[in-house]
Parts: structure tokens; sequence; C-alpha cells
């Protein structure tokens, strides 16, 4: 199953806790951790605590008691393929804005003397009490640092 997901990165991965070598939680966790679905729903027949303590903590976005009906799971796998989508496109704009960030970082560095942790924590601070994004303070500063030498 982890190798199957592997090959062909599913949006949703069904995973049974009961498969024939690791049970379906350890494969849960192992898809996960290699980003190698962007969800995992877990089928089982289990309803006990215990059982679903253990698939909340492997990170699964679902789990569906058998015996269900196939058109009652599909409100839950899309459910998931909507906040796998939600989750992707957040991740998407924040790393466009780690560009800016780490270049104020670099900026802050040169300038001023500081730590990159130091700058980071500037950038925040400034971030908080102007009540803007820390991209924006960081495009803020590098245009600043732009004009100074034009």
């Amino acid at each position: 199953a982890v190798e199957g997901c592997r090959a062909s990165a599913p949006d949703v991965a069904l995973l049974d806790i009961q498969m024939p070598l690791l049970d379906g939680v350890s494969v849960a966790r192992q898809v996960l951790a290699d980003r190698a679905a962007k969800c995992v729903i877990i089928l089982t027949a289990f309803s006990d605590r215990e059982h679903i303590e253990r698939v909340q903590a492997c990170g699964a976005a679902g789990y569906l008691t058998k015996p269900f009906e196939a058109e009652k799971i599909l409100p839950t796998i899309e459910l998931c393929i909507v906040r796998s989508k939600e989750y992707y496109q957040h991740l998407s704009r924040r790393c466009q804005n780690r560009e800016p960030i780490d270049q104020a970082k670099l900026l802050l560095m040169e300038t001023r003397g500081m730590r990159e942790d130091e700058a980071y924590q500037y950038i925040r601070e400034l971030s908080r009490r102007k009540g803007m994004s820390m991209a924006r303070v960081a495009s803020y500063l590098l245009a600043q640092q732009e004009e100074r030498h034009d």
C-alpha cells in the first residue's frame, strides 16, 4: 500500500486497519510522512476509543466504520479532497511569502549586524505592531533598501 501510494500519489488513500503486512495505521503514518498521498481515510470494523485515538494520532483525515454503503463515504472523500486542496494552496502561499522574508532577514543581518533569529523576530514584531503580514513587512523593508541605493 505504501509503495502504491508512492507510485501514484493519490489525492485520497483509503486504508483498512487490518492489512496483510503492516496495519492500516502504520501505513497511514508512513504514507503521510512521505507525502505519498494528500489525505488518508481509515476504513475499519472497529469503533472503540483505542482505535479511534490511534487513527487520530497518525494524522488520518477520516475514520469510517464498516459495514458502510459506498454512497455514504462520498461526502467524507469529498471533504478530504477539499481540505487537502485548501491545505496545499495555503502551503503554496506560505512558500511564496518565504522568499521576501528570507531576503529581508539577510538584509537586516548585513545592514544591522543581526543574527538570523533576531532578524526574524524584528520582522515578526513589526508585523504584529503594524497589523501587516510578515511578507508585506519584508517587502516594505526591501523596498526601503532599494530606495536608499537609487
